[in-house]
């Protein structure tokens, strides 16, 4: 059954809250594995270290005008959490641990997800048709995430794993993706205009249907270690 309080209260593990205002609270290494909250108010509160395996976030405020500071989840562990009709704008989720963990129809522009391990071990951290632009992924793990039809434009992807990812019909226009690891990434049908992409092995992807400016065609053809040559 959930709580609808608004005081300062103790959360419990396996409970359930809704409509609290949780603003600038500090739940740095508290184990809130299987909770549940229902649009509840979370702007500037730190999970820094803190379990929230399982937990369920529906309609959930992240992050609010000034003076209020976006959420923290840097360092936690998210695993098998969810995300559900969420504002994550320019939440910090770096170095999280984000196995299964799925976020469905939030806004997640700005978010810092850097150096989080978000690989999937049978293939399924779902943003498929999400909007995440303007994010930085540089050193994530993104290794068997499912990103079909995803916005990811202007997105800062450096040195990310990509490994065996399904970015089919994403659009990643404008992003930085050097230094990328992407064995068996599915690209077929996406955006790369304005795109950098050096060093990207490109020899085992799937690149049709792919959308390129022709100022490109060097990058693709140094990363294919071919020569372009005129007649």
């Amino acid at each position: 059954m959930g709580h609808e309080m608004e005081q300062e209260m103790d959360i419990q593990i396996g409970e359930g809250y809704t409509n609290l205002d949780l603003r600038n609270k500090d739940f740095s290494g508290q184990d809130l594995t299987d909770c549940t909250f229902s649009q509840c108010q979370f702007a500037g509160s730190v999970f820094r270290g803190a379990n929230l395996t399982n937990c369920q976030f529906d309609r959930c405020q992240f992050n609010n005008s000034d003076p209020d500071e976006p959420a923290s989840f840097a360092w936690a562990n998210l695993r098998e959490a969810v995300f559900s009709h969420c504002d994550l704008n320019m939440v910090a989720f770096n170095h999280c641990l984000g196995y299964d963990l799925s976020f469905k129809e939030c806004q997640m522009q700005g978010a810092d997800l850097s150096l989080g391990d978000f690989k999937m071990p049978v293939g399924n951290l779902d943003l498929a048709a999400l909007t995440i632009t303007d994010c930085n992924f540089s050193y994530g793990n993104l290794s068997n995430t499912f990103l079909v039809g995803c916005k990811l434009s202007n997105n800062r992807l450096t040195e990310c794993l990509l490994d065996f990812a399904d970015l089919s019909d994403a659009d990643l226009s404008d992003s930085e993706m050097f230094n990328v690891s992407a064995r068996n990434c599915k690209l077929k049908g996406a955006d790369l205009r304005g795109a950098s992409f050096n060093n990207l092995d490109l020899k085992s992807l799937d690149l049709e249907g792919v959308r390129l400016y022709y100022n490109q065609l060097p990058a693709l053809v140094d990363s294919l270690h071919l020569s372009l040559e005129e007649e």
